[in-house]
């Protein structure tokens, strides 16, 4: 099984990467420690935080269209963001 994808689809995918690994990384790592860390963590929460509810609606949205296709890229970026927004419901 082949995941088809476009370009669109490796886009979001890879978005939906980027705040799983921020938050993954405020999580476990001192952000405030060094002053710019800190500094690059204040600017880009706001952002992260949409990202990370907007992406699961875009993506389920997109695997809809696809007709709920598993090989779909859509299919595993949904994944990722739910991964995502339950490991935050979980380790807070």
């Amino acid at each position: 099984m082949s995941i088809t994808s476009s370009p669109s689809g490796k886009i979001i995918f890879i978005s939906s990467l980027i705040p799983l690994i921020f938050w993954t990384f405020s999580r476990f790592i001192n952000v405030y420690k060094n002053a710019f860390v800190g500094v690059l963590f204040e600017l880009f929460w706001l952002p992260m935080i949409v990202l990370t509810f907007l992406l699961p609606i875009i993506s389920f949205i997109r695997w809809y269209k696809k007709a709920f296709s598993l090989s779909s890229i859509y299919f595993y970026a949904f994944l990722i963001s739910t991964v995502t927004i339950v490991g935050l419901l979980i380790l807070s």
